[in-house]
């Protein structure tokens, strides 16, 4: 990790959790999620560490999406539970954890950026692939299904920008910060970045 620029990304709100993640994991290592031997890091230590090690104040927005993000690898919730997965994948695209941390939600809304930045980030920090439960996946299908019905008026060339435009600035802006982290290439090369648009949407 290029340390010279880890404390710039953790004090910027754009900064995305997979960045925010790398760099806990270069600094803290196996401390961060624990072993069988020893608990994982609490919360508030971690981000007390944090501002003490990098002498930067991190903004709510990224405390939230580094929880967020490491519920959804140290658990299987994001999966299993429709009101995490809503939850998490509004997090990690705009930092807001409020709802998750209420344990409640109001509505099951989410937009598609914000559904497919949230898999992606997390299909990126995870080693396996779980599958999604019936009910997670009746979120997934009843937002996508939403989304084509209120673009059903307008033509491919209409639709498909709006969701380049998120998602494409979000994966530029992590490529980036993973580069002037000073990431391996071999790790850039094998990160799985490609389309995640439904093929319902298209």
């Amino acid at each position: 990790m290029n340390r010279k620029v880890a404390p710039d990304l953790l004090a910027d709100p754009d900064t995305s959790a997979t960045v925010l993640h790398a760099i806990l994991l270069a600094e803290y290592g196996d401390e961060l999620y624990g072993d069988v031997d020893t608990e994982p890091m609490d919360p508030i230590e971690l981000w007390s560490n944090v501002r003490e090690d990098f002498g930067v104040t991190i903004p709510d927005e990224n405390e939230n999406k580094i929880n967020a993000l490491m519920l959804a690898l140290s658990s299987d919730a994001f999966f299993e539970d429709p009101l995490a997965f809503v939850s998490i994948c509004r997090s990690l695209l705009s930092g807001d954890l409020g709802d998750l941390v209420e344990g409640l939600i109001d509505d099951i809304d989410i937009t598609i950026p914000e559904m497919l930045w949230g898999m992606l980030e997390v299909d990126l920090n995870r080693d396996d692939e779980p599958q999604f439960s019936r009910g997670v996946q009746k979120v997934i299908d009843w937002n996508i299904s939403q989304e084509a019905a209120d673009n059903e008026e307008l033509d491919e060339d209409e639709v498909l920008p709006y969701y380049d435009d998120v998602v494409e600035k979000e994966k530029a802006r992590l490529l980036h910060d993973l580069r002037i982290l000073e990431v391996p290439a071999e790790a850039l090369r094998e990160a799985k970045l490609q389309p995640l648009i439904p093929e319902e949407l298209i």
